[in-house]
């Protein structure tokens, strides 16, 4: 979840003969909430998983026509656990409290006074990222499959993405 935002990484002048140009090279970016998971599966059918998680957002007080400063929250963990149990990461908690005034020049400045002719407006905003990720190790296509139809039956918007079910093996040929 997140936005692929355009930043320069290079700009050149170039001049031949009777014309002169400028070449600017870009790069995107990836931001918002970026996840990468590495699992590695032991002999006893544990799970280790080695989990990186990363919140990215481009500062809105870039300058205009600059290149954004992008700030970046992240952390990184490792884990092991056994198939089928799910494991909860929580984390990467950001808190903005913002305080704007709003009101009649000077007047609402006044102590005591000022609050009849201004206002004052608190705002808190709380965000935590929580994971949950449930590992399952499939040892053959019978468990393969058994999974893919859970996932079809919880999640019906993945079902363009999920290979089509396959005939049943035990199904008897169509009579002529």
């Amino acid at each position: 979840m997140g936005s692929r935002i355009s930043v320069q990484t290079q700009s050149q002048a170039i001049s031949g003969g009777t014309t002169t140009g400028l070449v600017n090279s870009f790069q995107y970016l990836d931001t918002g909430v970026l996840l990468a998971v590495t699992p590695r599966i032991n002999a006893s059918g544990q799970v280790t998983l080695e989990v990186r998680q990363e919140f990215s957002v481009p500062d809105p007080a870039s300058a205009a026509g600059s290149n954004p400063n992008i700030n970046t929250r992240s952390a990184q963990t490792s884990v092991i656990v056994n198939s089928g149990e799910p494991m909860i990461l929580g984390g990467l908690i950001q808190e903005n409290k913002t305080l704007s005034s709003t009101g009649v020049p000077l007047l609402s400045k006044i102590p005591v006074l000022g609050a009849a002719f201004g206002s004052q407006h608190i705002s808190s905003t709380r965000t935590e990222l929580v994971i949950m990720i449930t590992p399952r190790v499939v040892a053959n296509s019978a468990q393969a499959q058994d999974v893919t139809n859970e996932l079809r039956r919880k999640l019906p918007a993945l079902e363009s993405l999920l290979p089509k079910p396959r005939a049943e093996s035990n199904a008897l040929p169509a009579k002529n």
